[in-house]
């Protein structure tokens, strides 16, 4: 059966499924710009799905009604509730996504583990703020897994300049980072009343002198800042009034302090705003008074659009938005003196501000439409489409264009040499195989196996030198992608049996199997004349040799077979060495050690459910049913497995060694 990874059926028009994981779609920067990034998309080139982490947002309505994108909702009801991580694999799996993109930090770390975990070929993270801050849950380690998550990513979007250098110094490769700036939505520009009838609805004097902030009420943007300023030019121009748009945790404190100053009645609080447009429009001189934190502005970028004088501090993106004097002014973060002076500047003078605040209109509309950024987007998702794992049509190919020799690009995984190849094309192949009739020895690897080669030479050597080497093991697979050498998804052991038989089934290709004991063999053989009527068995036989006269006498029975495909159901290294001492005597064109899969088939074992196969919990059910022979594999073998990938994980971070380089 072919795993998850190689359901997709790929076409030559094939679209692009998108999957957009966000935390919610309340009002923000990045909720804002995934808004205008949906509608603007070609649907005729791109299939779009975009998910909430949480639910109940006052956009949500707004998210629903963008035309064919289909919203889905993970419903998170609370810190510890780990439903989340089991809905989204499933959703992923579900519409088939080529490309997730998340958005924010607790969405990049559900997301990447999840794309993980059903194999997604491409994940991109978001970075938009340029600066290292702990989340809501301040925690170190958060953060800690956060940074570790990132390096997982395929690729990083920053949207600002300062935002690629943050990104550079965390170890990302430049040609994994792209920039694409923020663009302004047309809609949220759309006033819903005039300037004067705003002021009379917020009690603000026709003549008087608008200061204006638009921001979340949180520390890195230090609207206490505004504040100060504020207090400060009242006491040179009388009419000034203070208009702040945004609600947050500091909303309290700052209403106090414009009490505490008996400027009260200076300011108006007007908290968070579906119409900015409106609120903008009202301010004569818009400040940006962030002191950490800023990557493209989505605040800033509205105010220059709505053709507003700005007077922004020094961080982040807003020296790439910004020209000083000449679109704004720019001026150093907490310089409360130089903030005010500025200022007052554009204050006392009306020609400035209209000249600043004329060319801010220009240059948002030149350099930061949103058909710009949805045109980058596109760029970049489109070049990413010849980068997705695609199953090539190996029967249509030919063998004139197929090496027989070498037909996988191969890498190495903590020096066990596996080939970047699906179960699809692993089957493919085997036609090719067949039809040449040259002897192809397939060996499948899981963690157990890998530790295994590492301390039995003669068994490194053998996988070394097989035909063909597949990832057995769905852990194999995640520390391929942790170890930036990633594998296209699992070449299963039991898959690629059933996948054979199936195959020969339909091809008329003759099988042999060899393996297990007289009675579990016996029933395999009685079980599978009934499901393949059309299979046709070359001969059976148990796996067990009186003596070495009697092997011989197999090996010559099962070459004079005419045998298109040997099975052989041995253990770990057994069937390894087997194969290895009799293959050019058998001349057999596919070999494959099919492990304890007999025993499955014959119903002596079981095996473990899908999603358990799928979330790599496979070893813990076959613990479960065989506890005294399989608890040193497993939890030993598999301990010292993890310990490799750790210390080869953390050996790549800090350029000691690669334990997983590309094999010459």
């Amino acid at each position: 059966m072919p795993d998850l990874q190689h359901k997709r059926r790929w076409r030559r028009n094939h679209r692009i499924r998108l999957f957009f994981l966000i935390p919610s779609f309340k009002s923000g920067g990045a909720e804002l710009q995934l808004l205008t990034l949906l509608r603007g998309l070609d649907k005729t080139q791109f299939a779009v799905v975009v998910a909430a982490i949480y639910r109940g947002s006052e956009n949500d309505a707004q998210f629903e009604a963008v035309p064919q994108v289909s919203v889905e909702y993970l419903d998170k009801k609370w810190m510890l509730d780990f439903s989340p991580f089991i809905k989204l694999p499933r959703l992923l799996l579900k519409y088939r996504i080529d490309i997730l993109q998340c958005y924010n930090i607790s969405a990049r770390l559900m997301g990447i583990f999840s794309a993980k975990i059903v194999h997604l070929p491409y994940v991109i993270a978001t970075e938009r703020t340029a600066k290292e801050l702990f989340s809501s849950v301040g925690s170190h380690l958060y953060l800690l897994l956060e940074k570790f998550a990132l390096r997982l990513a395929d690729a990083v979007i920053a949207n600002s300049q300062a935002g690629v250098a943050f990104v550079r110094s965390r170890r990302i490769k430049p040609g994994r980072i792209h920039l694409i700036y923020n663009g302004i939505d047309p809609e949220r520009l759309q006033t819903t009343a005039s300037a004067l009838q705003v002021r009379r609805t917020l009690s603000i004097p026709e003549s008087a002198l608008v200061l204006g902030i638009v921001a979340r009420m949180e520390p890195v943007k230090s609207p206490d800042v505004f504040i100060k300023v504020c207090g400060r030019l009242a006491e040179r121009f009388p009419n000034v009034i203070g208009l702040l748009v945004g609600d947050g945790q500091l909303l309290p404190t700052l209403k106090t302090s414009a009490e505490q100053m008996g400027m009260a009645s200076l300011f108006r609080f007007v908290g968070r705003r579906s119409n900015v447009a409106d609120m903008i429009q009202v301010m004569d001189i818009v400040l940006m008074t962030s002191s950490q934190v800023e990557g493209c502005s989505n605040a800033l970028l509205e105010a220059m659009a709505l053709a507003k004088p700005v007077v922004a501090t020094r961080v982040g993106g807003n020296e790439e938005l910004i020209e000083n004097e000449q679109n704004g002014i720019l001026v150093q973060p907490d310089h409360l003196l130089e903030m005010t002076n500025a200022v007052s500047r554009l204050a006392a003078d009306q020609t400035l501000r209209q000249f600043l605040g004329k060319n801010a209109q220009m240059s948002a509309n030149r350099r930061f439409s949103n058909s710009v950024m949805v045109k980058e987007y596109e760029k970049i998702l489109s070049r990413l489409k010849s980068q997705l794992i695609r199953p090539p049509n190996i029967m249509n190919s030919g063998m004139d264009n197929f090496s027989v020799a070498r037909p996988f690009r191969r890498v190495n995984i903590l020096d066990c040499a596996i080939d970047q190849m699906t179960l699809a094309q692993c089957l493919d192949y085997f036609n090719i195989v067949i039809a040449s009739r040259r002897p192809c020895h397939i060996v499948v690897v899981n963690a157990a196996k890998i530790v295994k080669a590492r301390q039995d030479q003669e068994l490194a050597d053998i996988i070394r030198h097989a035909d063909l080497v597949g990832a057995d093991g769905v852990p194999v697979v995640w520390a391929s992608h942790l170890l930036r050498r990633p594998l296209p998804g699992r070449v299963n052991g039991t898959d690629l049996m059933e996948g054979l038989f199936e195959l020969a089934s339909q091809k008329g290709y003759r099988i042999f199997l060899l393996g297990a004991t007289e009675e579990v063999i016996s029933k395999v053989v009685e079980l599978l004349r009934n499901r393949y009527p059309a299979l046709i068995l070359a001969g059976y036989r148990n796996g067990y040799f009186a003596s070495p006269a009697e092997e011989l006498e197999t090996v010559k029975m099962v070459a004079e077979a005419r045998v298109d495909i040997l099975m052989l159901g041995m253990s770990t290294p057994m069937k390894e060495k087997w194969v290895q001492k009799y293959k050019h005597q058998l001349n057999i064109p596919v070999i494959h050690g099919v492990g304890g899969s007999f025993d499955i088939i014959g119903g002596l074992t079981r095996r473990a459910p899908k999603w358990m196969q799928v979330s790599g919990l496979e070893w813990a059910f076959r613990l479960g049913q065989e506890p005294r022979r399989m608890w040193k594999r497993y939890l030993i073998t598999n301990s010292i497995f993890i310990w490799l990938v750790a210390r080869a994980f953390l050996s790549r971070i800090f350029d000691q060694h690669d334990y997983c380089q590309l094999e010459s």
